[in-house]
């Protein structure tokens, strides 16, 4: 979008951009122009990325006088200015599968589709959980449900490592504690608990359509696909053949 904003603030020599300014911007300073009512969705966010351009001035005045956008150089002066999520540890070098791994980005970023979030969409939908009377939300469904707080504790337990399961929040803080360092137990944690977070939210979604089936192959399900990614990395091998044992 910026890329197109710098295009018409250079009148760049396109179509697209002369139509903008013959039927829309008419002479009109490109930076203090009201948003047309009639403009398209694209137009308007285009034009609605005009405040981020404060927070790049430097890089933007310079791609003015040079007559040349550098994408790299704004995407940075942008990203610069965003902070890192606290759990951006959990998804450097897990070597989950992808779709764990984005099913935990998801969970993270407070997106899963519950009950619960669906229904502040406007869907008329029972929100009570598939497992239990209690809300479904996310911080119910990790870890406050009874299915999934065994499911989890089983993980744990197998890994080795001893600790109850509290809510999301909590149960975050004490991954990504656990997680701190760049050891195999690290890593391997990392990889449980993605794995896990999908896992879970599978055996939710069948059950929440009938396909109901023992929490004990969720957990197996689990064990196999942690077995499978593990060995495929040599540093990991000795670690999984232990719990193999």
């Amino acid at each position: 979008m910026m890329k197109l904003l710098w295009d018409l603030k250079m009148k760049s020599d396109c179509l697209w951009v002369r139509w903008i300014h013959s039927y829309f911007i008419k002479g009109h300073d490109l930076f203090h122009m009201d948003i047309p009512n009639s403009a398209s969705w694209v137009y308007k966010s285009i034009l609605n990325t005009r405040p981020h351009i404060t927070d790049i001035r430097e890089q933007w005045d310079n791609s003015l006088v040079a007559k040349k956008f550098y994408m790299s150089k704004m995407y940075r002066g942008l990203f610069q200015l965003e902070p890192n999520v606290v759990w951006h540890t959990l998804l450097v070098g897990n070597i989950a599968r992808p779709r764990a791994l984005f099913f935990l980005w998801l969970t993270c970023h407070q997106k899963l589709a519950t009950k619960s979030r669906l229904k502040k969409f406007g869907m008329a939908i029972d929100t009570k959980c598939c497992f239990c009377q209690e809300e479904e939300t996310k911080e119910h469904l990790f870890f406050c449900c009874e299915p999934m707080i065994a499911i989890w504790q089983d993980i744990l337990l197998w890994l080795g490592v001893t600790h109850t399961p509290i809510h999301w929040q909590g149960e975050l803080d004490w991954i990504m504690r656990y997680c701190s360092g760049k050891g195999k137990k690290c890593g391997l944690m990392k990889m449980a608990t993605a794995e896990t977070i999908y896992f879970c939210w599978k055996y939710r979604n069948d059950t929440c359509f009938g396909d109901t089936y023992d929490r004990n192959i969720v957990v197996d399900n689990i064990n196999n696909t942690f077995i499978h990614r593990g060995w495929r990395i040599r540093k990991y091998r000795d670690s999984v053949a232990q719990l193999l044992m």
